[in-house]
């Protein structure tokens, strides 16, 4: 059942089909039947129609084959116009995920093209071990894995996260390479208070227990295309369930036009991981500023519980990171 179901909604992901389109089809496929009986008819052939239970021959005189042309080509145009205005409904009325499949794929193109690295304020609050925490503030740098033609990394995925607020975890860092250190992170507490300033830097693995502590998620998958690419992933997962409520809303963040993709299950049931979710894309950068789910309501009328939120503000896209701005040697640090 579900290798049907992707057949049906895979080419409607890339196809650009309108019902105009369609219509027009349907004129040339009538020419075609058209320009077929002329030629039957005026050449004294006997035109045979085959429906599914008999054979009908027709076999008319010259004078009258204009008729025949003018009620089987009509025919012809309605039926194929039927049949494509179906097809038509087919594609714009496919699983209510395909706009925003189509949207997350064009926006996960333009990062991978036209982004290479950044630095942003992240906002995030998350809730990890039943209880949602409070808002945390870093600054990050983040720098995309760069390939070769062969397709060959050449410059790692890279990521400087400093803590900004709240004051008890304010100037912790943590640098993370992929495919150095023995895949490892090295992190420092905050420095804030005489004994925190004894506290050395530590290598850590990303999905190790301390390192987890206080997140849902390792720092691996932090930044904007990562964002992107999951949601890509569970969009996928998600076209063979239902029902699935899919709305746009106007928006800002940070007065920031934005085009939000809200998308709600009502239903608490696989493979659903929230029961309403909100993308927000920039209209000027076309790419993911803000991310946020809730779980669903345990009551009616009751303002369902955040599960994760993530804003990214004060972006600067492809100010130049190099090698220097993840070394945990750098005096600008405090490792």
């Amino acid at each position: 059942m579900t290798g049907k179901r992707q057949a049906k909604y895979q080419p409607k992901v890339t196809l650009d089909t309108n019902k105009q389109t369609l219509l027009n089809l349907a004129w040339l496929s009538t020419i075609e039947v058209g320009i077929f009986l002329h030629w039957r008819l005026k050449t004294r052939h006997s035109l045979t129609v085959l429906v599914p239970s008999s054979r009908i021959i027709f076999a008319m005189q010259r004078p009258n084959h204009h008729l025949l042309i003018l009620v089987f080509t009509t025919v012809t145009y309605f039926l194929v116009a039927d049949t494509r205005h179906v097809l038509a409904d087919t594609i714009e009325n496919g699983h209510p995920l395909l706009p925003v499949l189509r949207m997350a794929m064009d926006v996960q193109k333009t990062i991978r093209n036209n982004v290479t690295d950044y630095t942003a304020t992240l906002k995030k609050r998350e809730r990890v071990g039943g209880v949602v925490r409070d808002y945390e503030y870093l600054f990050v740098k983040v720098r995309h894995e760069q390939q070769d033609s062969s397709g060959k990394p050449i410059v790692p995925f890279s990521v400087y996260t400093r803590f900004l607020a709240p004051e008890k975890y304010k100037g912790r860092e943590a640098i993370y390479i992929a495919g150095e250190n023995n895949g490892k992170m090295i992190a420092h507490e905050s420095r804030n208070g005489p004994i925190k300033k004894l506290l050395p830097s530590i290598w850590l693995s990303p999905d190790g227990k301390i390192a987890m502590h206080g997140n849902r998620y390792p720092i691996t998958k932090i930044g904007i295309d990562n964002l992107i690419a999951e949601l890509i992933v569970k969009g996928r997962r998600e076209m063979d369930a239902s029902p699935v409520k899919v709305s746009t809303l106007s928006a800002k963040v940070d007065n920031r036009p934005c085009q939000c993709l809200q998308v709600i299950h009502p239903q608490r049931k696989p493979p659903f991981e929230a029961y309403r979710i909100r993308i927000f894309i920039d209209k000027e950068l076309n790419i993911p500023i803000r991310f946020a789910a809730w779980d669903w309501p345990t009551a009616k009328d009751e303002e369902p519980e955040v599960i994760e939120e993530y804003t990214y503000s004060s972006l600067k896209i492809n100010p130049g990171l190099t090698d220097a701005d993840f070394d945990w040697n750098s005096q600008e640090y405090g490792f």
